[in-house]
């Protein structure tokens, strides 16, 4: 069986991202085509979800040079089809250290989101973190200015990449499965004097902006019991992370216990059938895509997202996604606005097309690579 490799340093959770690859391991199977991922950390089963995953761990007790090496010396014992795919930019740097050559890449989080989580722990780097920092940015800079061809998901986000690399990036945007072309969903009808579903989908990691929803569901309520619209409104989180410990202490700080569900993660089926049952899904990110957005679209469920989510491009007419300022206040007001927009118009169905499709990033980003 013929192979493809993907290059992804770190696999620390299951995400947008983690994902994507199991889509793309379903996608290249019809093709008989194997999908091997190499690392260096991983914390991710992947045999539970795709079996046509190989997994390659290398070590990652090494320092930089003699991981570049482990890295192509793996990569020439492989049997593989096309180029390699360099999935972050660590993985870019060692490209470029051990000389791999003739390799794509596929750029996710921009610059900016970058700089936005250095800034964050800026305060505990020593000296040593922030050289060793500031090397890898060379050597990413390197070894993405050496790729044949570079991704990205998005319009904005190939503007930031174009202005840090001398590059010329190919827009391919992730999509889910099914057609979206002259298609009608029914809008998710939320019903008066019963209970109002919100959700949130998403690893609970500081930048999803994870205190808005407290903020946003605490307001929500106060209307509530003034209007009585509904009999209770209970926010449905989906994910787990580092920030649930902060997250518990805060539910109970606003008294919040009996209106928050957590689910953690859950399987496809499970995801889809809280995604299907609930009435608006939020996203207070600021992220470089949302696949969630275009799930929720898709079954005719409303979606609030901050603009600086990347995907905004795609969903700037839509009329299911209500896109916010980039901050908490009016994240909390679009969603009260949005619930008395619904009410008010009654929109029974919504025409969608020229959405992204699974289906199409997948054959994209084979044939690119000359996976087939």
């Amino acid at each position: 069986m013929k192979s493809s490799v993907i290059v992804y340093t770190q696999l620390y959770s299951f995400g947008g991202i983690e994902y994507l690859f199991v889509q793309l391991a379903k996608f290249l199977k019809k093709k008989k085509i194997k999908l091997i991922i190499i690392c260096f950390e991983n914390k991710i089963n992947f045999s539970k979800y795709e079996k046509n995953i190989k997994l390659i761990k290398l070590s990652n007790n090494q320092n930089a040079l003699n991981k570049a090496y482990d890295l192509k010396k793996t990569i020439n014992k492989l049997n593989h089809v096309g180029r390699i795919l360099l999935y972050d930019g660590k993985s870019a740097a060692y490209a470029h250290l051990s000389k791999i050559k003739n390799y794509n890449v596929a750029l996710t989080d921009p610059p900016s989101l970058m700089k936005l989580s250095r800034i964050k722990k800026k305060s505990v780097q020593n000296i040593q973190s922030k050289t060793k920092d500031f090397i890898y940015e060379k050597f990413i800079k390197y070894g993405v200015e050496n790729a044949q061809k570079v991704f990205v998901m998005s319009k904005w986000n190939a503007k930031e990449f174009k202005k840090s690399y001398k590059i010329k990036p190919k827009i391919i945007y992730p999509g889910i499965y099914g057609q979206f072309n002259k298609r009608s969903v029914q809008v998710k009808k939320f019903q008066f004097k019963r209970n109002l579903n919100l959700i949130f989908i998403g690893r609970l990691v500081k930048s999803k902006n994870i205190d808005w929803l407290l903020y946003a569901l605490r307001n929500l309520l106060n209307k509530n019991r003034k209007t009585k619209y509904f009999k209770d409104i209970i926010l449905r989180i989906v994910g787990h992370g580092p920030e649930i410990v902060s997250l518990n202490k805060k539910i109970k700080k606003y008294n919040l216990k009996n209106n928050i569900k957590f689910y953690g993660l859950v399987s496809e089926t499970k995801k889809n059938l809280l995604l299907a049952t609930s009435h608006f899904n939020l996203m207070p990110a600021f992220s470089a895509y949302n696949l969630p957005a275009l799930e929720s679209i898709r079954v005719g469920v409303p979606v609030v997202i901050n603009e600086l989510c990347r995907m905004n491009e795609v969903l700037r007419n839509n009329k299911l996604a209500k896109i916010t300022k980039n901050n908490q206040l009016n994240f909390s007001k679009s969603l009260l606005t949005y619930i008395e927009e619904l009410k008010k118009k009654k929109i029974k169905e919504y025409k969608v097309s020229n959405l992204p499709t699974f289906k199409n990033w997948a054959h994209e980003l084979s044939k690119s690579c000359g996976w087939y």
